[in-house]
């Protein structure tokens, strides 16, 4: 029996990152084989893993590279049997190529932009609190959830847990932020709806005002008559809690970077 695209849409992400078990992946082959809309989901999808994985390739290329090293010792080895004015220029040449390779590996360090996207999350919740969307994966279980936004971020994302400030999960989607792809973690409050957001390497909160609970460091936007947003960072993730209240973000955000800090 081939499925209706309404019922298809939970298999596909996972389709995409090939970890359905056989029976999912043959329903959702045989959806996609004749539906070019969810075929294109699944294409789109696919390409984005594609990027990121070069893009960490990128990243791990700014490290010098063996045969760079190499040449060094090879040129240090041939300085004793030279002049001492040549031993002054070889020298200076030495420092020159260590200083290009320390340089290049800071620039692109300093290339990788990693600010939160506080501004991108407060609207993105503004959207989400005034029109409600059910999200791509319903669950209330936090553990479920992380195991969920793990196989579709590929890296340790830990259960976000805000039953201290009375909040209960509803469901787990991914979002780009910025061609980033991002968790957002959607949770009942007694005063509405709280969304914790996690996003992989944007752990710089240079605009945000700093403050600190428990000893612990939280960065904040709150303006009148606007969503409140509390961020932290923790192993190299970045951290957000947005709720309409800012009272309830920050009550929230100290909750769930409890959950996320515990061993």
């Amino acid at each position: 029996m081939t499925m209706k695209c309404n019922e298809v849409q939970e298999l596909l992400a996972p389709y995409a990152d090939g970890v359905l078990v056989d029976d999912e992946k043959q329903l959702a082959e045989a959806h996609i084989s004749h539906c070019p809309s969810c075929r294109l989901r699944v294409e789109s999808q696919q390409g984005i893993a594609i990027a990121l994985r070069s893009l960490n390739r990128s990243q791990r290329a700014a490290v010098p590279a063996d045969r760079v090293l190499r040449d060094i010792r090879t040129q240090w080895n041939l300085i004793d049997a030279r002049p001492r004015r040549q031993l002054r220029l070889q020298f200076a040449s030495i420092a020159a190529l260590v200083l290009i390779c320390t340089f290049g590996m800071v620039w692109a360090r300093l290339a990788v932009d990693r600010s939160f996207p506080a501004s991108f999350i407060v609207q993105d919740y503004s959207e989400v609190n005034s029109a409600p969307l059910a999200p791509q994966y319903s669950t209330n279980d936090p553990a479920a959830a992380a195991k969920w936004l793990r196989s579709h971020l590929h890296t340790a994302i830990p259960p976000v847990n805000l039953s201290l400030c009375n909040a209960h999960l509803v469901g787990a989607s991914v979002v780009q932020i910025h061609g980033t792809p991002s968790g957002r973690l959607v949770y009942h409050t007694p005063a509405g709806m709280a969304a914790v957001y996690v996003v992989p390497g944007k752990t710089a909160f240079r605009s945000l005002a700093r403050s600190q609970t428990d000893g612990n460091d939280f960065y904040s936007i709150t303006q009148p008559g606007a969503p409140g947003l509390f961020a932290w960072s923790y192993n190299g993730l970045g951290y957000g809690v947005a709720d309409a209240s800012p009272t309830e973000a920050d009550s929230c955000a100290v909750a769930a970077q409890r959950s996320t800090s515990m061993p």
